[in-house]
């Protein structure tokens, strides 16, 4: 990511924040309506807490966009985790989408095209690692290591 782009990103997201308890019911909202599939993942969770979780996650996945060394691990073991609830490969396009309604709908008119391309280089990288960690090419969850020696490719972005 170039950084204009992390800078998008971050602005973006510093106007999100104050709104943050409305923004993730937005979210949620919009996910089970749209993708109502994913609803079981969440049965038995507490929706505030989850959404909670959801606001710090991305805070954590923004101001780490400058610091992926660190950022990058943090978001492979969310993945790894996420097979344990039963996420699906095909799942994080349903999220993302849902992400980006939701952060056009905060920001409005300020969700101007660079904006909504950085958010979408965002979540797409982030979403490629975490399918990355977490599934073999056959969609099943496993929990093996890269191989002795192999860059990742987020080294190369």
């Amino acid at each position: 990511m170039t950084p204009f782009a992390i800078s998008l990103v971050e602005e973006t997201f510093a106007k999100i924040e104050p709104q943050s308890e409305e923004f993730a019911r937005h979210f949620y909202d919009d996910l089970f309506a749209t993708a109502p599939e994913v609803r079981p993942y969440f049965e038995g969770v507490d929706i505030e807490a989850q959404s909670k979780k959801l606001m710090e996650t991305l805070s954590l996945m923004v101001k780490g966009l400058n610091d992926l060394e660190t950022t990058i691990p943090m978001v492979e073991e969310l993945a790894k985790r996420h097979v344990d609830y039963g996420v699906q490969p095909d799942d994080y396009d349903k999220v993302g989408a849902s992400l980006m309604r939701t952060i056009a709908r905060a920001l409005e008119e300020e969700f101007h095209q660079e904006a909504e391309m950085a958010w979408d280089e965002t979540y797409s990288t982030m979403a490629t690692v975490m399918k990355m960690a977490a599934y073999d090419t056959s969609g099943r969850g496993f929990k093996s290591k890269r191989p002795a020696g192999q860059k990742p490719f987020w080294k190369f972005w």
